[in-house]
């Protein structure tokens, strides 16, 4: 490192804010300046640290004719004010950011960016325009890394962002309670909730469990309908947990601060396992991580080192089965949270060293 740099950190979409804070810290504790422009739902979610930055600059994109040229040059100008060295787009897909990019092909500034998926890699339009000014990107997880050719990956670093800081309340679970949090709402596509129904009604679930679907579920959806009605049906509506309206950030993660543990119920010949273990990641990954939380996943996918130190293994008709021997033996959830905590992947030290790589060089 030559010296410390200005970055600015640019989200103006309304989804992965939470990868904002590691990046903050990795920055900020490196002696770099740190300044986000961000969209107004960005700007809301990260007041908590917005201390840590040089600046922080609310910016509502409007796609209307000439809206982007705006942002655009309202952006550079910013960059231009503030000293900027080096951009870096939250999330390196999209019209704008594709604007952006084709308006800056000799804007000397250096630009990198976070791929949220791979497929965008696939031969999309939109992203070879991004990258033409883009030639670095960012991934989040080295089991999509895998699965990218050789001649991309030399392009590619992954870091995990898997740091969170958020204003802790006190803890409202109770010493019996056994709480299995599902990140994000009641849908399909993202989970085997067909898997999940035939468990519930082929199976007894325990009183002092807790389903906890922590995302907004919508209210017209049909599996979402299925499921309250099966739960209503056996009397269990104590042990299932939705919100049909948006999670406040801050009480999201104190939903997976309590979690014993998280379901992501990613099954294989699913369209679960098409939407996350091919293309992208599930972000209750990193959130397992970084709070320590071990995680259950399929069977099929305990050949993955990062798995390993951090989750129990099942076949989908033993979930229950293994969910009450975990709860039965506190003791396998306590060094489980050990092994996460010591894995070295997860190491603090380790995934700066990652990140900067690609910001320093």
């Amino acid at each position: 490192m030559k010296g410390p740099k200005h970055i600015v950190l640019i989200e103006l979409e309304s989804s992965h804010d939470e990868c904002l804070y590691s990046q903050v810290l990795f920055l900020s504790k490196r002696k770099h300046k740190v300044s986000m422009i961000l969209s107004p739902h960005a700007f809301e979610n990260t007041k908590h640290f917005h201390h840590l930055c040089e600046q922080v600059y609310m910016a509502e994109l409007n796609n209307a004719f000439g809206g982007h040229r705006k942002m655009i040059k309202e952006i550079k100008q910013y960059c231009k004010n503030w000293k900027v060295d080096t951009l870096v787009f939250n999330t390196a897909q999209g019209s704008f950011v594709r604007d952006f990019c084709f308006f800056s092909l000799f804007y000397r500034k250096k630009v990198l960016g976070i791929l949220h998926t791979i497929k965008k890699l696939e031969g999309s339009f939109t992203q070879r325009i991004i990258s033409l000014k883009i030639n670095h990107y960012f991934i989040r997880s080295n089991l999509l890394y895998g699965k990218i050719t050789p001649e991309k990956r030399k392009n590619i670093g992954v870091f995990y962002p898997l740091f969170f800081d958020y204003a802790k309340n006190k803890n409202q679970t109770s010493p019996d309670e056994f709480n299995i949090v599902l990140s994000g709402g009641v849908e399909r596509r993202r989970k085997d909730l067909d898997g999940l129904i035939e468990l519930i009604r082929e199976n007894e679930i325990p009183h002092h469990w807790k389903f906890v679907f922590a995302g907004k579920s919508d209210p017209k959806n049909e599996i979402y309908q299925t499921l309250k009605k099966l739960v209503k049906s056996k009397k269990q509506t104590t042990q299932f947990v939705f919100f049909e309206s948006f999670i406040p950030t801050n009480d999201y993660f104190q939903l997976i601060a309590e979690a014993h543990v998280i379901l992501p119920l990613i099954h294989p010949n699913t369209p679960s396992n098409e939407e996350y273990m091919t293309r992208q990641i599930s972000g209750a990954f990193n959130l397992a991580y970084g709070f320590q939380v071990p995680m259950l996943i399929h069977n099929s996918f305990d050949d993955v080192p990062e798995f390993q130190a951090s989750s129990f293994f099942y076949s989908t008709p033993e979930l229950i089965q293994i969910l009450k021997e975990v709860d039965n033996n506190r003791e396998l959830l306590k060094e489980k949270r050990a092994q996460i905590y010591d894995y070295p992947l997860f190491i603090f030290d380790h995934q700066q060293a990652n990140y900067l790589k690609l910001i320093e060089n």
